[in-house]
């Protein structure tokens, strides 16, 4: 599982509702919040999924797994949206309410302080998140649905990375998949009722993806399945879900780039934190390394993980190195002998991605 950056959003970019009859913000012929709103969104609703798993697990006396789900939000998370939070005036709240859940999920303890430390942090990130968007966004359908497809993708590449050959291979990845499935569907249950009275075919085709997903992901984090779905089916009707709201919607909800055009967008952002890290702005480094998988490369894993599973692990683990070298302080020409590596397997992954299946 990958340490740095995970939890992969494919890039979202948010365009308006064509229906007046859904969205406001078509209405006005201005959208309600941006792309940068939905990525954060989808960021701080991750962090809400790894929260879930942490507390059931917590509650189940499984403290490995609880510690491991909570510390994904400071290692993994945090750094997409650590200038944000200072922005927006939550970075001192964040940490402190994180640190101590965190400290708190380890091991056996009082029931009601833990839960109080879960309620926090869980106050914390939503506070985080009116700060991130808008208001009127929160109201606007088209948001709901775009952070709920980002979602979906998360729940798609964690899928893939805990079930392999059909058993389980990561218990921690697939309670990943079901967190973020369960924000998800909070998500699209905010925008259902606009959804059901202006479009409700659209409602009921997609409610009946989201049936079927609940089948493969039961909302039980302490209960791994012995014979879990097959993961071709879970992408199958989460890309229905994602085809159904674009098409009958007029809502594009991510960005139809190129296989070159998101490996060229992988490398230039590696290239940016390389360029920040020789200026001594660790913290722009590795956030750009950071954006670099999370907003690229990530979005490739399912579909190259089908053509060569290992090439797909070396690459995930070679962005974690990255990262990690960014964090421990390591000489630039280190990072710039990691990158030469990072780019022909990237060159690799895109022969392969190319090719006809």
């Amino acid at each position: 599982m990958l340490k740095l950056i995970r939890h992969g959003v494919a890039l979202i970019l948010v365009v308006w509702l064509l229906t007046p009859g859904l969205s406001g913000s078509a209405q006005t012929n201005a959208p309600a919040f941006n792309n940068d709103n939905v990525r954060n969104l989808i960021t701080l609703d991750k962090m809400r999924g790894h929260l879930l798993a942490s507390i059931s697990d917590w509650d189940a006396a499984r403290y490995d797994m609880a510690a491991q789900q909570s510390a994904d939000i400071a290692n993994e998370l945090y750094s997409i949206v650590a200038n944000t939070l200072k922005q927006a005036n939550l970075q001192d709240q964040f940490l402190t309410a994180a640190n101590a859940y965190a400290m708190l999920s380890t091991q056996a303890g009082d029931s009601a302080t833990v839960h109080a430390a879960y309620d926090k942090l869980t106050g914390v990130i939503g506070d985080a998140a009116k700060a991130f968007a808008p208001a009127a966004a929160f109201d606007d359908p088209a948001f709901r649905l775009s952070v709920a497809q980002g979602l979906l993708t998360g729940v798609d590449t964690e899928y893939n990375e805990g079930v392999v050959q059909g058993k389980l291979a990561s218990a921690v990845g697939y309670q990943n998949a079901v967190g973020f499935y369960q924000i998800a569907k909070e998500q699209y249950a905010a925008a259902q009722k606009s959804l059901q009275a202006a479009h409700p075919d659209v409602d009921k085709a997609v409610s009946t993806q989201y049936a079927a997903l609940d089948k493969m992901l039961p909302a039980d984090f302490t209960k791994e399945p012995a014979q879990p779905a097959n993961p071709q089916d879970l992408e199958t009707a989460i890309t229905a879900i994602k085809t159904i709201v674009s098409s009958g919607l007029g809502l594009d909800l991510e960005a139809h780039r190129s296989v070159p055009e998101v490996l060229a967008a992988a490398r230039t952002g590696l290239l940016d934190a390389l360029d920040h890290y020789s200026n001594g702005k660790t913290d722009d480094a590795y956030e750009a390394a950071s954006s670099a998988y999370l907003d690229n490369y990530e979005g490739l894993e399912v579909a190259l993980r089908k053509k060569d599973a290992a090439l797909t692990d070396t690459l995930e683990q070679q962005f974690l190195s990255f990262g990690k070298l960014i964090k421990d302080g390591k000489p630039i020409d280190d990072l710039k002998a990691l990158y030469g590596q990072i780019d022909s397997n990237l060159t690799k992954a895109q022969d392969l991605l190319s090719a006809a299946s």
